[in-house]
């Protein structure tokens, strides 16, 4: 009886600390999210709308499924950002900024580098990432953005998108599944 007393015991510890630690991990995400917002100024935003409007271009080529296109619009949109001066950004935000420049660059220049519309839309999944994180943190948008997922995507692990409209375009599918998928937030 009293084995059966201390194996309770435990698992009940056991249990406690996992939803204590699940809660931690809550709470280190919500810490993540960054909000430079008010401390961007207005030519600083206009730089990350531009690369915005960059990624709203490969965006569309693959939702036109045309692989040729979808690598001279990375290639520009790589362009941009390596011509783009960020100095001007407060420390932290530079940080930030830099890191999910690199991340972008990185994944850029893979879709830029290939001409298969499958690889090109994996490079985008990071793209994406990247792209979502930076107008989050900043929110340097002019108009409302949608970020929109499509649970069908990579063999129905999904994936995520920015849309410049409400209404689905697909850029997983293009016309094979155009408008599958929902909106998930707008900001």
């Amino acid at each position: 009886m009293k084995n059966l007393h201390i194996i309770f015991s435990f698992l009940l510890i056991s249990l406690l600390w996992a939803c204590n630690s699940g809660e931690q991990k809550q709470e280190n995400q919500k810490a993540k999210t960054r909000d430079f917002s008010t401390q961007t100024s207005a030519p600083q935003k206009e730089i990350l709308n531009q690369w915005l409007a960059q990624y709203f271009n490969v965006k569309n080529a693959l939702v036109a499924s045309n692989p040729t296109k979808v690598a001279e619009n990375t290639l520009s949109f790589s362009s941009a950002l390596q011509t783009t001066n960020i100095a001007d950004f407060k420390p932290e935000a530079l940080e930030f900024l830099n890191l999910h420049k690199a991340e972008l660059q990185t994944n850029l220049d893979k879709a830029t580098q290939s001409q298969d519309i499958e690889e090109q839309r994996l490079a985008f999944v990071s793209i994406t990432k990247s792209m979502y994180e930076i107008v989050k943190a900043f929110k340097p948008n002019s108009q409302k953005v949608y970020y929109q997922f499509c649970p069908m995507a990579f063999n129905d692990k999904g994936g995520y998108w920015l849309n410049e409209e409400e209404k689905v375009f697909n850029p997983y599918f293009g016309d094979k599944m155009l408008h599958c998928g929902k909106v998930e937030e707008s900001f």
